[in-house]
């Protein structure tokens, strides 16, 4: 999918934080977690990020993030499903 072709199917709105934090379900702090997570994948587990591979990094936090919330076995024979043709 392209750039362009994300922003036309892709819904994003903006809050002004000088008026409000939240506007229902519309709020920062998911952006907020991703962005923390991603830091501390960079303190903790990688140590430096070399912008060559940067886009994979984030794909892979990107892929915890979203599955953050399954059961840790499910998640992990899942991932491994994924990489070995089963």
């Amino acid at each position: 999918m392209q750039m362009a072709d994300w922003a036309t199917t892709t819904s994003y709105f903006c809050i002004k934080h000088s008026e409000r934090f939240a506007d229902g379900n519309i709020h920062t702090n998911t952006i907020e977690g991703f962005w923390s997570l991603l830091k501390r994948a960079y303190v903790g587990q990688h140590h430096h990020y070399d912008e060559k591979y940067l886009p994979l990094y984030v794909a892979e936090t990107a892929y915890k993030y979203n599955r953050r919330d399954i059961e840790p076995k499910p998640n992990f024979e899942s991932s491994i499903s994924l990489m070995v043709a089963l």
